[in-house]
């Protein structure tokens, strides 16, 4: 689970294509990549598939064969996810 605001302002600091990005269109595109919104009387936040299950989401929706940051089955495995962030920095990102 992460909360809105941070995801938020994480998705408009990563790149100043998002500049324009609204709250909406960010929750459209969660939950179109299938995310479930979260709310109570303390925070929003954004709840994610599994992820393998998003990255399959992600290829069907965007297409091609894309080198992900690390071989991770789930988002809890940090180990990794940072090796594989770590190579990647050293590589680029994108699809192959």
């Amino acid at each position: 689970m992460v909360r809105s605001n941070r995801l938020y302002d994480d998705a408009k600091d990563y790149s100043a294509r998002n500049r324009y990005l609204t709250e909406t269109g960010l929750g459209l595109f969660l939950r179109k990549m299938g995310c479930a919104h979260h709310h109570n009387a303390k925070f929003r936040a954004w709840i994610f598939p599994p992820l393998t299950a998003a990255r399959k989401r992600w290829i069907a929706d965007v297409g091609g064969e894309w080198d992900w940051l690390s071989a991770a089955k789930d988002w809890n495995d940090k180990a990794s996810l940072l090796e594989g962030l770590m190579k990647s920095a050293k590589r680029g990102f994108g699809p192959r």
